[in-house]
């Protein structure tokens, strides 16, 4: 890819040979082993130089993360078994803030649907930047404030969907989102979820509320009864 053409990918791909399995691999596991164990967070980002530049942040904020690679890869469930065979630390997530980035999330969300209510988090960064983009300091601070992983998702999905001009439109929004994420969002995070849900479909707080409380615990049926 020519750095000068705005057509090249940020990326080139390579594909899987014997001695490197994409799927699975993750630059930096190996040698962050010994600080998983020790209770460091893994955090997941997309290239290379966003791995070393978080590890330059780490080094000088003394921040306890671990970051791992995909590598320009997709992101897979075997990646995730990896970090699992190590730590049962609650995986962290930093993309690029771009669409793709968004959608990269959108995709990491379903991947760990098996993981539950696990505690996943995600690191926002300024628009249109990526780790290795902006000064150590800002990365340190974003991270500081990551967000729960279901609200940096909600964000990012009714942004794809587009803002509901209707009540109607919002309700159904709010009923999909919390139909499907209502088992992961833990009761710790469930305050920030439904204020956010709140502000981008433009519904009182108590209504989407209600509809996650309903999710969370379905009212029976007379077949339940």
């Amino acid at each position: 890819a020519h750095p000068d053409d705005a057509r090249s990918p940020k990326y080139l791909n390579t594909p899987a040979t014997e001695l490197y399995e994409k799927r699975s691999t993750l630059y930096g596991l190996g040698e962050g082993v010994a600080d998983l164990a020790a209770g460091a967070t893994p955090l997941i980002v997309e290239g290379p130089f966003d791995k070393l530049a978080v590890d330059k942040m780490a080094t000088r904020y003394g921040r306890p993360v671990v970051a791992l690679a995909s590598c320009g890869t997709a992101l897979t469930r075997e990646h995730i078994a990896r970090i699992r065979s190590v730590t049962s630390a609650p995986v962290w997530f930093c993309f690029d803030a771009d669409a793709a980035g968004q959608r990269a999330m959108l995709h990491a969300w379903e991947i760990t649907a098996d993981q539950g209510r696990s505690g996943q988090r995600f690191v926002r960064l300024p628009g249109g930047q990526d780790p290795a983009s902006v000064h150590p300091r800002t990365l340190d601070h974003t991270v500081g404030h990551s967000v729960p992983m279901s609200v940096a998702v909600a964000e990012a999905q009714v942004h794809l969907w587009g803002r509901p001009d209707t009540w109607v439109r919002a309700e159904l929004m709010v009923q999909a989102l919390a139909r499907r994420d209502a088992a992961r969002i833990s009761p710790e995070e469930s305050g920030q979820w439904i204020t956010t849900v709140a502000r981008l479909t433009n519904l009182p707080v108590s209504s989407v509320q209600t509809t996650l409380i309903d999710h969370v615990a379905p009212t029976p049926t007379a077949e339940d009864m």
